[in-house]
Formats: structure tokens, C-alpha cells, sequence
């Protein structure tokens, strides 16, 4: 089988030297792949444990974390697991945060087609359920800033400064509190197990449309 490499370089979140890797591209990854050593050497750290399945049918607890990614002109942040082995894997996260897909022809990463917007045909409306788009994405910024992708194509950076001082979000000033942010159920932006801002909330203040 073809196998795609790709130029991809890596630093933590508000840096600026990126360590240079040529990982494999390999789309049935969920997330990228580094190894654990190289991203603590690189002052990554992981902000939780996840659950993942080795080839071999068993399952193991690796670190995840967020690390910032930089291919071509383009820098991103993105979800990336800490191996314990020596492997470097470009996995599906970082393709869709990036909008590229593989050209095995050219050998090459290449811009992907047109964002799907999902159910609501169109951006800034709602779904057909009466919600707004569900978000898909979401990484740490630097200060009190997320990105946020959402379903229907939407996506880019949401300021929260204006309430981080209030309770219970006076926890962001802890760093790798603040870092931890996940995607919970029915579409919540989470940290932790008590605090947590809606996804239409959110989209709102993301499209403008937050008064």
C-alpha cells in the first residue's frame, strides 16, 4: 500500500521554534501521533489520559494534549496522543482542523473540497432541530482564547477574558485547568466535571450574533 509522509512541525502552544517531523499520514488515526518523549522534551504536557486501542485488540492509556502544528503556511492547534513508542502518525483530527486530504498521485498533502455545512445549508443558520450546528473541534489558545470548529463549517477563535475573572471560571487561571477543554454532551464545551459553556453560546459569540 502507498504510503503518504508529510512535512509537519511541532512546538506547544505560544511557541514559536517548531521541532521539524515527517510523519506518515494515516487517516484511520483519530488524532496524531508523537512520541511521548519527544513531546515532553518539546515542553508539551499531556492534560489527560485517553483511552486507546492497539493493534492488537487491547487497550491502553496514552496522554493527550494539544500541541500546535505548523504545515506549509498554516499553523494549528490540534489534539495530539503521546506514544510510547518512537512513532510519528499525521492522524484525521489534523487533516480536517488543516482542510487537506491526501494526494498519493503527487505524492503530497493537497487543500481539501469545500467545508461541509452540514444540516443548516448554509452558515449562521440553524439546524432543522431548531439548534445551531454542533461543535466538532475544539483546542486552547493562548490567554483565555479557544478555536472552535462547528459542523455546519464554522469555525475560528472565541475570546472568554470578559468572564474568566467570574466563578466558576477563575479555575481557567490555571493553565493546564484552562487546557484541558473538551467537547461533552449535547454539544457543552467543557473543563472538567463542573464547568462548562454552551455550544450555542458560544456560536453566537463566534458569528456576532451575541448581543
Amino acid at each position: 500500500m502507498t504510503q503518504l509522509r508529510a512535512e509537519v512541525g511541532i512546538c506547544k502552544l505560544g511557541g514559536a521554534d517548531f521541532y521539524p517531523t515527517h510523519p506518515l499520514v494515516d487517516v484511520w488515526a483519530d488524532h496524531s501521533i508523537f512520541p511521548a518523549s519527544v513531546l515532553n522534551e518539546l515542553g508539551i504536557e499531556p492534560t489527560c489520559q485517553r483511552s486507546v486501542a492497539l493493534p492488537d485488540g487491547s487497550l491502553a492509556d496514552w496522554g493527550y494534549g494539544i500541541a500546535l502544528l505548523s504545515i506549509g503556511k498554516q499553523q494549528w492547534p490540534c489534539p495530539v496522543l503521546f506514544s510510547p513508542q518512537d512513532e510519528f502518525r499525521l492522524g484525521a483530527s489534523a487533516l480536517q482542523i488543516f482542510n487537506l486530504d491526501e494526494d498519493y498521485a503527487a505524492g503530497k498533502l493537497a487543500p481539501a473540497g469545500p467545508l461541509s455545512l452540514g444540516k443548516a445549508g448554509s452558515f449562521g443558520t440553524a439546524e432543522s432541530s431548531g439548534e445551531f450546528a454542533m461543535p466538532t473541534s475544539v483546542a486552547p489558545l493562548a490567554g483565555h482564547r479557544i478555536w472552535l470548529r462547528y459542523a455546519d463549517g464554522v469555525a475560528g477563535e472565541v475570546d472568554l477574558s470578559d468572564i474568566a475573572g467570574a466563578e466558576p471560571f477563575a479555575r481557567w487561571n490555571d493553565r493546564r485547568f484552562f487546557e484541558s477543554v473538551r467537547l461533552g454532551a449535547g454539544g457543552a464545551v467543557e473543563w472538567g466535571d463542573d464547568v462548562a459553556l454552551c455550544g450555542d453560546a458560544l456560536y453566537l459569540k463566534l458569528t456576532g450574533q451575541a448581543g
